[in-house]
């Protein structure tokens, strides 16, 4: 038996790439791409995916993708805080693989780094290699973060929380600052990868760690005499150390979103009730024990119209629960690690619960951070990670009966093992699913009908309307996303927001939640008006031809019949869902990209109009050619409500470089239709020029009589501030590294 240990770190390492490969090959292909479902899209297909292909493409041709053109009318891309573009795997996987490769690599690397950091971590609380080994596979293959694989954001940055506890618990235990360093990485990466929310509990968790190490330790030296107010200022300034390292490690993230949170829509909260999406219900508390009790959404049995699965699911397989149940019972009054993990895992539980506990509500308004949480189920990332501490310690404990080293213990550890491994493979391979990656990268007959007449000029834009429902339709007719998925392909054919991307074709909208408050504001008369329906026949409310109009979109896609004055039928195309066709209407008084006004009408607060003041401004849309709505009066430099107002032309167009060719005799208002953000500057014939907010949420300057060439460029002021801090905190890290025998005060 002996000659079986000699090399025990080599079997863990085996051991956790073939359960890695147990519960990833579906995605060890180049042509399949990962695809899990949600309630009216996928976060994979319309998000995740689209941003990694223009990240993809961007580093082939030696940039970075700072401002995507083709989604929201513009959208500044590290300010939304979850895109990833800065973390340095995505960089290297998307740089030297083929996107669809690089995107499942992403994945499978993330969850091999959950599994070697969790191991870590179990490891430092005198867990044997088995119960760790355990642990880690307790936690990186829970339902929880199987089913938060389709945010990849948050794959890519759940693996970092255990790493980051592990850099805190060795520096107390060694009183070396270098692991504090572990803990700056860790947060820093959580960052880059795009992760706020993950951060912010993984702020919270070492913030009880720390306290829960710290307290004894003071009590101990306050009794012993001594250094003791050294000894703890030093504890204290170490860990302070470490987190704000971390978080200027992460500046060329964390400045760009900072500086963002006034524009993005988010940022403007309500009360409790109205942030909460969909509150954990006290019954979901089953599925820790029964993942599909309610049904299982991949198989369409699951009632989507109330609650969310996979924000619900934590699932760390049963004997997992079983297990902690030993150590809480057997161990909770002599084992510190197990009295922590517990009050960790119980504190997260009752934030998880919302509306249902005072705790969450409390938090949300005492405590700076917890209004960015539409989904407080999220902080049962603590609770499944204690479940599989808990239920480590609970397995050696249960194996304690047999000799160390001898075959009977090996065999029950490796039985334990393996019903876990089956538990929650079962699982696993209930939900995650694979897609032909050609559905969504492959040319359909509506690109190609929108390339050949919006043209190259960038000079429109399209929409959708609709494709949520086309969503329900396809999810119903393939009975969830494990099987046929050829109903999605149909759905791909309406071009949904943000796959737009893959094609290099403008669009209006952006996927889901996210987007600049202005330019979501022009959504609200789609998304919020009264809209009469029979069949697939619709009356569009009171001001969405407007709102589109005012976007450049020239071509609306979507499952409807429409009647509207001012749209025209130009295509249609029957699709593979039944009852669903496809159909292209053309808006005849879309908005140009780039227009002169000479006409203008001042509106101080726009943000603050209400719905039916907004129709009104959108109303007729026809209208909308005779003024532009600004903030405030321009500088006097043109000829008010003069009837000449000139021509512009875009001449040149990048994602960060726009250049306009104007000649107004009169002067005049030069409007272009890209998002507003305060990033962008203008130049009128080489000097700076303000740039004015126009028709709510775009961009314009103000023109003498004349010819100019305008020019708006992309400076992300807060990206440069953000990489000169990282330098710094670096350069400080690199000098604690070369000092840290001098830097043995902070332990004392």
């Amino acid at each position: 038996m002996t000659r079986l240990f000699k090399r025990p770190y080599l079997y863990i390492f085996l051991g956790m790439l073939l359960v890695l490969l147990l519960f990833t090959f579906p995605l060890w292909s180049n042509d399949r791409v990962l695809f899990m479902g949600d309630i009216t899209t996928s976060d994979i297909t319309e998000l995740n995916f689209p941003a990694r292909y223009i990240l993809s493409t961007a580093l082939h041709e030696g940039s970075l993708p700072f401002w995507n053109p083709y989604i929201g009318c513009g959208f500044p891309s590290l300010a939304e805080g979850q895109s990833g573009l800065l973390y340095p795997l995505n960089l290297l996987l998307f740089r030297i693989l083929g996107v669809v490769t690089a995107f499942n690599a992403s994945v499978i690397l993330s969850l091999f780094l959950c599994l070697l950091f969790s191991y870590l971590l179990l490891r430092v609380y005198g867990l044997s290699r088995a119960a760790s080994y355990y642990g880690a596979v307790a936690f990186t293959f829970s339902g929880f973060v199987i089913s938060k694989i389709k945010f990849t954001y948050m794959v890519n940055s759940i693996p970092w929380v255990p790493l980051a506890v592990y850099g805190l618990e060795k520096a107390f235990l060694r009183r070396d600052l270098r692991f504090g360093l572990l803990t700056s990485l860790a947060l820093a990466m959580q960052l880059l990868a795009g992760g706020p929310q993950i951060l912010f509990i993984t702020l919270l968790l070492l913030l009880l760690v720390f306290c829960w190490r710290f307290i004894p330790f003071l009590r101990q030296n306050i009794r012993l005499g001594g250094k003791w107010k050294r000894a703890s200022a030093g504890l204290a300034t170490a860990f302070l150390l470490s987190i704000l390292l971390g978080l200027a490690l992460g500046g060329p993230q964390l400045l760009p979103q900072a500086s963002g949170f006034p524009y993005f829509n988010r940022a403007h909260t309500g009360d409790f009730g109205s942030i909460l999406a969909t509150p954990m219900r006290p019954a979901s508390l089953s599925l820790f024990f029964t993942p599909y009790q309610h049904g299982n959404p991949a198989y369409g049995t699951f009632d989507l119209s109330h609650w969310f699965f996979w924000e619900d699911i934590t699932y760390p397989g049963l004997l997992t629960m079983v297990m902690a149940l030993v150590a809480v019972l057997f161990l909770t009054r002599k084992d510190r690690e197990v009295r922590m993990w517990l009050t960790a895992s119980l504190l997260a539980l009752l934030v998880a619960l919302g509306n249902n506990m005072p705790l969450a509500e409390f938090l949300f308004r005492h405590v700076p951070g917890f209004d960015m949480f539409r989904f407080y189920q999220r902080f049962m990332l603590v609770t499944v990670l204690g479940l599989a501490t808990m239920a480590g310690k609970g397995m050696d404990l249960v194996t304690t009966r047999f000799k160390d080293q001898s075959w009977g213990k090996v065999l029950l550890a490796c039985l334990i093992i393996s019903t876990l491994i089956l538990d929650l493979g079962l699982f696993a391979h209930t939900q995650v699913s694979t897609i032909d990656s050609r559905a969504l990268t492959t040319p359909g007959e509506t690109v190609a009908f929108l390339r050949e007449n919006l043209g190259e000029g960038g000079e429109y834009r399209y929409s959708t309307l609709g494709e949520g429902e086309v969503w329900k339709a396809a999810y119903r007719q393939a009975s969830g996303w494990m099987g046929d998925k050829t109903p999605y392909f149909a759905y791909f054919d309406f071009l949904p927001p943000n796959t737009n991307t893959i094609f290099e074709i403008p669009g209006v909208q952006q996927y889901g939640a996210y987007g600049l408050s202005p330019i979501k504001m022009l959504w609200a008369p789609t998304y919020y008006g009264e809209v009469p329906m029979e069949g697939w026949k619709r009356d569009l409310p009171d001001g969405v031809l407007g709102a589109l109009a005012m976007q450049s979109a020239r071509y609306i896609v979507t499952p409807y019949i429409l009647k509207e004055e001012g749209l025209k039928l130009v295509a249609s195309y029957p699709t593979g869902l039944r009852g669903v066709d496809l159909f292209i209407y053309e808006l005849e008084y879309a908005l140009p990209r780039v227009m002169i006004f000479t006409h203008y009408q001042v509106v101080e607060d726009p943000g603050a109009l209400t719905l039916p003041q907004l129709d009104d401004f959108l109303t007729p849309a026809s209208r909308l050619q005779e003024r532009v709505i600004l903030e405030k009066d321009p500088a006097p430099v043109f000829e008010t409500g003069s009837s000449i107002r000139g021509e512009a032309l875009i001449v040149q167009s990048n994602p960060h470089r726009v250049v306009v060719e104007a000649d107004v005799p009169k002067g005049g208002i030069l409007v272009l239709n890209d998002a507003y953000y305060p990033d962008w500057e203008a130049r009128v014939d080489g000097v700076k020029r303000e740039v004015m907010r126009a028709n709510l949420a775009f961009r314009a300057v103000a023109l003498e009589p004349g010819h100019h060439t305008i020019e708006f460029a992309f400076h992300p002021v807060s990206l440069y501030r953000g990489l000169f801090v990282a330098a710094a905190a670096l350069a400080l890290i690199v000098l604690l590294l070369l000092r840290h025998r001098h830097t043995g005060w902070l332990f004392v």
